[in-house]
């Protein structure tokens, strides 16, 4: 039990370290670079220091395309944080869910119950809401919509990944794959941060640090915890409980404006994000 609560900390830690760093820089990528440098080094540690496996090419080349949509994913991921905060976002995230759960029945022969597939169909009519604006009546901001959409998406693929590696049978590369993300990551966003260097402050770097780790931590908790709990708990309680909590916490410390439109999408993905995991 431990492991599941320390999961879902971190992930709340995670989101409300990311909305934290929105309000406090004027260029993303340094926090980007200091996630993906700090996440790289982390598992390369811990790679090193695990049992020794040799990894295949077609591990090492998913990882490397990984680490490119997650390098998009963690952008969109803060840029609508910046715009719309961290309740809404966080919500967003849970509802990328869906693009592996539709590669695996379409794909993998896997079959959906009538309880998910109630939570597939409460979370798309969850994402109107999520997308109006933040003020009493139910307008959706056309402007934000497009980009709620490609986040999903691209989010949505790099959690397919981890789909693809397990159905090959390679997932005793797991460490060998995190490695190629996140090498993959950093080199990528290392030429683009050079080229925003001025806009950079020492503080990003710092935020990117948290940022890495936390995201590290809550994906080796929550891999620890599925050792000992059942993935029909783990993952309901990991997602629904650290939504709940970043909503509270982003409402309270970061006073962050969500209509009755908002809050009844992220009560929906709550419920959703819920009957999708069991």
């Amino acid at each position: 039990m431990i492991y599941l609560i320390t999961a879902t900390l971190s992930i709340t830690i995670l989101s409300l370290t990311m909305r934290k760093a929105t309000l406090n820089t004027e260029n993303l990528w340094g926090v980007i670079l200091g996630n993906y440098l700090t996440a790289a080094i982390l598992t390369a540690a811990i790679t090193i220091t695990s049992p020794q496996t040799t990894p295949t090419p077609f591990t090492l080349a998913l990882g490397a395309i990984t680490g490119i949509t997650y390098t998009a994913g963690m952008y969109l991921n803060l840029t609508l944080m910046g715009k719309r905060g961290a309740a809404i976002t966080s919500s967003i995230i849970q509802l990328a869910v869906i693009i592996p759960i539709t590669t695996s029945v379409l794909f993998y022969g896997e079959t959906i119950t009538t309880t998910q597939l109630t939570g597939i169909l409460l979370a798309i009519t969850s994402l109107p809401l999520l997308a109006s604006k933040p003020n009493q009546k139910l307008e959706i901001d056309k402007t934000i919509l497009p980009m709620i959409l490609l986040t999903i998406l691209v989010v949505g693929f790099s959690q397919t990944s981890s789909k693809i590696l397990i159905q090959s049978g390679l997932q005793a590369e797991n460490n060998y794959f995190f490695l190629a993300i996140f090498t993959s990551a950093s080199l990528l966003v290392t030429p683009i941060a050079y080229r925003n260097r001025n806009q950079i402050k020492p503080t990003d770097g710092t935020y990117g640090i948290g940022v890495g780790a936390f995201n590290l931590l809550s994906n080796r908790a929550l891999l620890l915890a599925l050792t000992t709990i059942p993935g029909a708990i783990v993952f309901p309680v990991s997602s629904a409980g650290s939504l709940l909590m970043v909503t509270i916490a982003a409402i309270i410390l970061f006073k962050e404006k969500t209509s009755h439109a908002n809050i009844t999408g992220i009560i929906m993905t709550l419920i959703a994000v819920v009957l999708i995991n069991i």
